[in-house]
C-alpha cells in the first residue's frame, strides 16, 4: 500500500504548477515583446537573445509541470531535480524583476516568489520524512 502523501508535497506540487505556468506567462510575454525596439532598448537584448531566453523559460516551466506532477511518487531523485528547476524559476523570477515591467514584471515576481516559496517548502522536516521514506 503506498504512504499517504503528506499536505505539504501536495501544496509543494501545486504552488510548483503554478510556478511553471508563470514560467510559461513569462516566456509568452517575451516572445511577444521581443521585436519591440522598445523592449529591446529596455532589457538590452537583441530580438534573438530575447527568443532564446524565452525559449529556455518556456522548456523550464513545462519541465517543472511535469516535475510537480511526478512529486507525488517520493522520488529523492526527483526532489532534487524540483529543487534545481524551482531555483531556476527563482533566478529567472528575478532576473524579469529586474530588467522587465508591466506585464512581464508582474509575471516574473509571481515566479520568483513561487520559486522561493516551493524551494521552502520541499525542504521542510515533514518533506525530509516523505522523501526518506521512499
Amino acid at each position: 500500500m503506498a504512504s499517504k502523501v503528506p499536505s505539504s508535497i501536495v501544496t509543494v506540487a501545486a504552488l510548483g504548477a503554478l510556478s511553471g505556468l508563470s514560467s510559461i506567462a513569462t516566456a509568452v510575454f517575451t516572445l511577444l515583446e521581443r521585436n519591440s525596439l522598445a523592449y529591446q532598448i529596455k532589457t538590452e537584448y537583441t530580438q534573438t537573445e530575447l527568443t532564446s531566453i524565452a525559449v529556455i523559460i518556456l522548456l523550464v516551466g513545462v519541465i517543472q509541470l511535469l516535475l510537480a506532477n511526478a512529486l507525488y511518487n517520493g522520488s529523492k531523485a526527483v526532489r532534487l531535480l524540483y529543487s534545481l528547476f524551482a531555483a531556476g524559476n527563482l533566478a529567472m523570477g528575478i532576473w524579469g524583476a529586474i530588467v522587465l515591467s508591466g506585464s512581464q514584471l508582474a509575471t516574473s515576481v509571481v515566479g520568483a516568489t513561487f520559486g522561493g516559496l516551493v524551494l521552502f517548502l520541499l525542504h521542510t522536516s515533514k518533506a525530509d520524512a516523505y522523501f526518506d521514506k521512499k
